[in-house]
């Protein structure tokens, strides 16, 4: 059985600062979302705002599937 999955997109562009329990919580949400296997990930972040490409990318080795889209 061919199931498509829900598409999960988290939209930061315009989040300009998160410390590290922030950073902690979204990398928590991430790995749950992995160990279910139920749903896409999407990350959309911002060029403009420095942390986001070094932070976000290192997402992927979390959830290697993750989509990580830095416009």
């Amino acid at each position: 059985m061919d199931q498509k999955l829900a598409t999960i997109t988290l939209q930061l562009q315009d989040l300009e600062f998160l410390n590290s329990p922030g950073i902690n919580v979204i990398s928590q949400f991430v790995l749950k979302l992995r160990k279910q296997k139920s749903s896409r990930l999407l990350v959309r972040g911002a060029r403009e705002i420095p942390w986001h490409a070094r932070t976000l990318e290192n997402l992927k080795r979390l959830m290697p599937e993750a989509e990580v889209c830095i416009e």
